[in-house]
């Protein structure tokens, strides 16, 4: 299906643990749950979709851009 976001772009001081922001790092785009890590330097990143992926954690510092997502339309097929 086919996904459309509404998003606001934030600050990493802005970020409200549990709440879906997209991100854009140095390498990759994704859309996540972002949780706070043991490792004050790092974010876990949670999948909306937790039975296909894993959650992994990134270091702040490759964070280029934060958008909180507001609201998603989603179009199944």
């Amino acid at each position: 299906g086919s996904e459309m976001c509404k998003e606001t772009e934030c600050t990493l001081n802005d970020i409200q643990y549990g709440e879906i922001y997209a991100v854009v790092l140095d390498t990759i785009r994704t859309i996540k749950i972002l949780r706070r890590s043991p490792d004050p330097d790092k974010l876990r990143f949670i999948p909306i979709n937790t039975n296909d992926y894993d959650e992994q954690e990134f270091d702040k510092s490759r964070i280029i851009n934060v958008f909180e997502v507001i609201g998603s339309i989603s179009k199944f097929f």
